[in-house]
Protein backbone atom coordinates (compact mmCIF):
# COMPACT_ATOMS: atom_id res chain seq x y z
CA UNK A 1 0.00 0.00 0.00
CA UNK A 2 2.75 2.40 0.90
CA UNK A 3 4.12 1.76 -2.93
CA UNK A 4 0.77 2.67 -4.20
CA UNK A 5 0.76 6.28 -2.14
CA UNK A 6 4.32 6.55 -3.10
CA UNK A 7 3.20 6.34 -6.72
CA UNK A 8 0.19 8.37 -6.68
CA UNK A 9 2.21 10.81 -4.38
CA UNK A 10 5.01 10.96 -7.58
CA UNK A 11 2.79 11.71 -10.10
CA UNK A 12 1.24 15.08 -8.41
CA UNK A 13 -1.81 12.68 -6.58
CA UNK A 14 -3.03 10.98 -10.40
CA UNK A 15 -2.95 7.93 -10.91
CA UNK A 16 -1.88 7.36 -14.04
CA UNK A 17 -2.58 4.02 -16.72
CA UNK A 18 0.18 2.49 -17.05
CA UNK A 19 0.83 0.56 -20.23
CA UNK A 20 -0.38 -2.76 -19.20
CA UNK A 21 -3.32 -1.35 -18.09
CA UNK A 22 -4.14 0.26 -21.31
CA UNK A 23 -3.24 -2.65 -23.33
CA UNK A 24 -5.71 -4.57 -20.66
CA UNK A 25 -8.58 -1.89 -21.65
CA UNK A 26 -7.42 -2.40 -25.64
CA UNK A 27 -8.22 -5.89 -25.27
CA UNK A 28 -11.71 -5.95 -23.49
CA UNK A 29 -12.71 -3.32 -26.12
CA UNK A 30 -11.88 -5.34 -28.75
CA UNK A 31 -13.86 -8.31 -27.50
CA UNK A 32 -17.33 -6.29 -28.41
CA UNK A 33 -16.08 -3.98 -31.04
CA UNK A 34 -13.64 -3.66 -34.41
CA UNK A 35 -10.81 -1.96 -34.79
CA UNK A 36 -12.72 1.25 -36.81
CA UNK A 37 -15.39 0.73 -34.22
CA UNK A 38 -13.30 0.62 -31.15
CA UNK A 39 -10.90 3.63 -32.53
CA UNK A 40 -13.94 6.05 -33.60
CA UNK A 41 -15.40 5.43 -30.15
CA UNK A 42 -12.23 6.31 -28.02
CA UNK A 43 -11.90 9.58 -30.67
CA UNK A 44 -15.66 10.10 -29.25
CA UNK A 45 -14.80 9.98 -25.58
CA UNK A 46 -11.37 12.19 -26.16
CA UNK A 47 -13.51 14.82 -27.90
CA UNK A 48 -16.50 14.49 -25.53
CA UNK A 49 -14.74 13.61 -21.96
CA UNK A 50 -11.49 13.71 -22.16
CA UNK A 51 -10.79 17.40 -23.66
CA UNK A 52 -13.53 18.58 -20.81
CA UNK A 53 -12.16 16.94 -18.21
CA UNK A 54 -10.43 18.22 -14.89
CA UNK A 55 -10.13 14.50 -13.98
CA UNK A 56 -6.41 14.34 -15.50
CA UNK A 57 -6.12 10.72 -14.82
CA UNK A 58 -9.23 9.92 -17.04
CA UNK A 59 -8.06 12.35 -19.83
CA UNK A 60 -4.64 10.50 -19.98
CA UNK A 61 -6.04 6.95 -19.77
CA UNK A 62 -8.49 7.83 -22.77
CA UNK A 63 -5.67 9.43 -24.80
CA UNK A 64 -3.41 6.38 -24.12
CA UNK A 65 -5.91 3.89 -24.94
CA UNK A 66 -7.38 5.76 -28.02
CA UNK A 67 -3.64 6.25 -29.39
CA UNK A 68 -2.89 2.26 -29.09
CA UNK A 69 -6.37 1.99 -31.53
CA UNK A 70 -5.09 4.36 -33.76
CA UNK A 71 -5.01 2.70 -37.10
CA UNK A 72 -1.50 2.27 -38.09
CA UNK A 73 -0.41 4.59 -41.06
CA UNK A 74 1.35 3.88 -44.64
CA UNK A 75 5.04 4.35 -44.68
CA UNK A 76 6.14 5.98 -47.80
CA UNK A 77 9.40 6.03 -47.07
CA UNK A 78 10.54 3.14 -49.87
CA UNK A 79 7.81 4.65 -52.25
CA UNK A 80 9.43 4.96 -55.15
CA UNK A 81 7.31 6.55 -58.18
CA UNK A 82 10.08 6.44 -61.53
CA UNK A 83 9.94 9.22 -64.16
CA UNK A 84 9.13 7.04 -66.94
CA UNK A 85 5.97 7.07 -68.81
CA UNK A 86 4.55 4.26 -67.34
CA UNK A 87 4.38 5.62 -63.74
CA UNK A 88 5.96 2.54 -61.86
CA UNK A 89 5.50 2.42 -58.64
CA UNK A 90 8.36 0.52 -56.53
CA UNK A 91 9.70 -0.45 -59.83
CA UNK A 92 13.72 -0.88 -60.70
CA UNK A 93 13.09 0.60 -64.19
CA UNK A 94 15.91 2.65 -65.74
CA UNK A 95 13.08 5.51 -65.42
CA UNK A 96 12.98 5.89 -69.47
CA UNK A 97 12.23 2.90 -71.19
CA UNK A 98 10.50 0.96 -68.49
CA UNK A 99 13.42 -1.85 -68.69
CA UNK A 100 14.26 -2.96 -65.05
CA UNK A 101 17.66 -1.86 -64.62
CA UNK A 102 20.60 -4.79 -63.99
Amino acid sequence: MALLLDYYTFYGGNMVTKRNEAIHLMAIIHRYLTEKEAYKMLSDMEFEIAETTDNESLRDSIKMVRKYLEPSKPSFDNLFICNCEHGHQNCKCDGETGEEKQ
